[in-house]
């Protein structure tokens, strides 16, 4: 038999192994107390933040420090740490444990996704083969990073996409995504990336049906988002519908020196934040960073838009960002000859992770478009499509960072796991 056809043959039995499942996950959960067991680094950047807040949070009762509220980071990542952080205290362990806890979910609803979507057992498999062992999703296991949990969120209002007829699935819809807006506002565009699907899906292509779905989806997000913003209101004094940094992410990508990532620091916040006497609020802060960046795309819109391109590539550019954020994490403190090498291994492993992924993606999407199995398949891959699209407009908005291809790159792996190859083998399987 040609090794080819051996390997095939071997690989197809591995996955229809009644205990693929079970073992697959068992091994994506030890792997992954392995890795924090190995690095358990410090917070830094975004990640001190969250565990600051969280803190408090748990211990004042106030979001900010104890005397002033804020609403300058996102509340959604803060508040899963600080319901926990309540019962344990404040613990950075406990955050990997959640980290852990939100990787094993998005590995389980991505075989469902995919499951529901694709209909192919067997893609489905790849699906949590390749989420299971994905060099950054398991290296931000360790990581107090908001990456998972909004990715677990995003994958939990896809997988009631399964079922865009009834009702109570798009209010669920609405909740998740609702929760994963306060996480990162990007979300809140998450409802307009369907209704294409939705109204191809819809027998009679009524705009009836869609627009009660939309509808329950809006409210369930408005039930999640309007408690935050009724606090703000009353704490900050101003209308802050979820957060106060998107005038400054907004800034940091189209002010005169901006590279396309993320560069701020004090100097250029005086320089573009403080010019007046006295210091602004954090509400002021914002509502002047977002003038003022108007102003400087407006002053220069073709820059503005060629600067876009170049927060494509700061996004995408990198294959892999989590062993990047341990090694920075350690702060100096000299990592042993083992986790030196792990992390080289995990970074050149998540290289040709990332390739082997992209590869896949523009290999199988043709067939996905092209060989839509029904009107429910084909609102499930315009969907997908349009979630990515959505959040690659906002890098292209903002300012790039490769984190932000997180999300991304894991609802890529539910196409690249899904193809013309697998669709063929489940045919012979059935004859």
């Amino acid at each position: 038999m040609p090794v080819k056809a051996l390997l095939c043959t071997r690989g197809k039995r591995l996955l229809d192994h009644p205990r693929f499942l079970v073992t697959t996950m068992v091994l994506a959960l030890v792997f992954r107390v392995i890795w924090v067991i190995i690095f358990h680094p410090s917070p830094i950047s975004d990640f001190k933040d969250y565990f600051q807040l969280a803190s408090t949070w748990a211990e004042s009762g106030t979001y900010g420090t104890p005397d002033t509220p804020t609403a300058y980071r996102p509340p959604g990542y803060p508040f899963l740490l600080r319901l926990v952080f309540g019962v344990t205290g404040p613990q950075v362990w406990v955050g990997w444990v959640l980290q852990i806890a939100c990787s094993m979910g998005i590995i389980w609803l991505g075989y469902l996704l995919s499951l529901r979507w694709w209909h192919r057992p067997r893609a489905a498999r790849i699906t949590l083969i390749l989420l299971a062992f994905s060099p950054d999703m398991l290296t931000y296991s360790s990581l107090l990073a908001s990456e998972l949990w909004f990715t677990l969120l995003l994958f939990a209002g896809c997988t009631t996409l399964a079922s865009p007829s009834k009702n109570h699935m798009a209010f669920l819809r609405g909740l998740f995504w609702g929760a994963a807006a306060l996480t990162r506002p990007v979300a809140l565009l998450f409802p307009l990336a369907f209704f294409p699907g939705f109204f191809v899906a819809q027998k009679s292509k009524s705009l009836g049906p869609l627009m009660k779905k939309g509808a329950l989806a809006l409210l369930g997000m408005c039930l999640i988002i309007s408690p935050w913003t009724l606090r703000n209101q009353l704490q900050l004094g101003e209308k802050v519908l979820i957060s106060t940094n998107g005038g400054i992410n907004l800034l940091i990508g189209s002010y005169p020196e901006a590279s396309g990532g993320w560069n701020w620091n004090a100097q250029l916040e005086q320089t573009y934040l403080l010019q007046d006497s006295a210091p602004k609020n954090e509400v002021e802060k914002d509502q002047l960073a977002w003038q003022t960046a108007l102003e400087h795309i407006q002053a220069s819109p073709g820059r503005w838009l060629l600067l876009g391109f170049n927060k494509w590539v700061k996004t995408f550019g990198r294959a892999t960002s989590g062993p990047d954020w341990i090694r920075d994490s350690y702060q100096g403190i000299p990592l042993s000859p083992f986790q030196d090498h792990l992390l080289r291994m995990m970074k050149g492993g998540g290289v040709i992770f990332y390739l082997i992924i992209i590869a896949l993606f523009i290999r199988n999407l043709p067939f996905h478009i092209l060989r839509a199995y029904s009107p429910s398949t084909l609102m499930n891959v315009a969907g997908g499509l349009w979630l990515m699209a959505g959040m690659s407009l906002s890098i292209f908005i903002f300012f790039g960072d490769p984190r932000y291809q997180f999300p991304i790159i894991s609802l890529m792996m539910l196409y690249a796991a899904s193809g013309k190859f697998c669709t063929l083998a489940e045919k012979r399987k059935r004859t």
